[in-house]
């Protein structure tokens, strides 16, 4: 049996943690002005742009399903949790902020909104069924064909304020694909990963990317209004060029990010610790908001909270307040992950596997032993997130 790879798992627990403390800085006042703010813009790259090439690094058997085999051993284990889980954030947010008296109740059309175009903190799972379905109607095409399935989602990039999910996968989709579609060539980067010449290559990667967007944060401070005509899509603004250039951003500073993951892999205690995260993401990303927001959001709206870098005393505090939603991370994702253990409420967060056809059963001898052999794309499709 292949062992299992470390770095991939690293990679996701880094970009799990990137995740929280994005959440956490975006929540507490006066953030911005703390180290992990800045901490924060440095894990940008390690968090869902090398979460997506991981999930694309081991999706390759999609290339070999049909359309009913692809939903019952891929699509089925992303789309159960996200159509449990989403309503329940959705609903915890929105009573939340009804008793904060700063909203009114959703309507039924407002939470099928929120689910249908992705604006809610478990769009990641939605994102995976369209990668894997955008995966698999490109096992039959030439390369230039799964390039232009790659970038098709720009077409659609006049939605992307009302339908989050394309601006997600305009950044996004292109990463998943080419973690499929490069997976052998990113298993030997990561195999030679702490070469000098890997190093090098990693490093130049990352420099031009930092230039790149300095260029860019420059040009657009001085051009905010800037619209750019392009044929069959309409003007783009700042927002719209905005994911181009993040696009660009995150491909150039992969080669970073798996250079640090193959790197912190060598740690003893911290790599277990990451992989262990790694492993268990679906948890922690499902959980993490829900306690954020009952155990920071909801008082400090309800009370109105002084927090910030200059808070009066010292529950006030900035540092204090990032302390404790930290905290409130790690019980939603605990506690999420017990969850998982409950024989009666499991099956949300792992839902069990589609029966096979029995046409299937009859032709396939091996179809016992093909759904054992699946077991791990299982896993990785449950602990991914995927």
């Amino acid at each position: 049996m292949t062992k299992r790879l470390a770095w991939p798992d690293v990679a996701k627990g880094l970009s799990i943690i990137g995740v929280c403390v994005l959440h956490v800085t975006l929540l507490v006042p006066g953030s911005k002005d703390t180290l992990l703010w800045q901490a924060n813009t440095l894990l940008d790259p390690l968090r869902m742009p090398l979460f997506f090439l991981v999930s694309g690094l081991f999706s390759s058997k999609v290339l070999n399903f049909s359309l009913g085999e692809l939903f019952r051993r891929r699509l089925w284990f992303f789309i159960i949790p996200y159509l449990i889980w989403v309503p329940i954030e959705v609903t915890v947010t929105n009573e939340m902020r009804q008793l904060a008296g700063i909203s009114q109740p959703f309507t039924l059309m407002e939470h099928l909104g929120l689910i249908a175009t992705g604006r809610n903190m478990a769009w990641f799972l939605y994102a995976l069924v369209l990668f894997n379905l955008a995966l698999w109607l490109t096992k039959k095409l030439p390369w230039w064909g799964t390039v232009r399935v790659a970038l098709s989602p720009i077409l659609l990039i006049q939605l992307h304020h009302d339908v989050p999910i394309v601006a997600k996968a305009i950044m996004y989709l292109p990463i998943f694909l080419a973690g499929t579609y490069l997976r052998h060539p990113i298993k030997r980067f990561a195999t030679t990963a702490l070469t000098p010449t890997r190093l090098m290559f990693a490093l130049a990667g990352y420099l031009s990317a930092v230039a790149f967007v300095i260029a860019w944060n420059n040009f657009i401070g001085e051009n905010y209004s800037v619209t750019v005509p392009v044929p069959l899509i309409g003007d783009l603004d700042h927002s719209a060029l905005q994911l181009l250039v993040n696009q660009l951003h995150y491909m150039l500073m992969l080669p970073a990010g798996v250079v640090l993951a193959v790197a912190l892999a060598q740690v003893p205690g911290l790599s277990r610790g990451l992989q262990f995260l790694g492993r268990n993401t679906l948890p922690i990303y499902l959980g993490h908001p829900i306690m954020l927001t009952l155990l920071i959001s909801f008082p400090r709206e309800i009370y109105d909270l002084p927090i910030g870098m200059e808070g009066t005393g010292f529950w006030m505090s900035t540092h204090v307040w990032i302390v404790l939603s930290l905290v409130a991370c790690a019980i939603g994702g605990v506690g999420m992950w017990l969850l998982g253990k409950i024989p009666g409420l499991r099956w949300t967060l792992y839902p069990p596997k589609l029966p096979e056809p029995a046409q299937t059963r009859k032709t396939v001898p091996s179809a016992q032993s093909v759904a054992h052999s699946d077991s791990d794309q299982t896993q990785r499709a449950q602990a991914e997130g995927n």
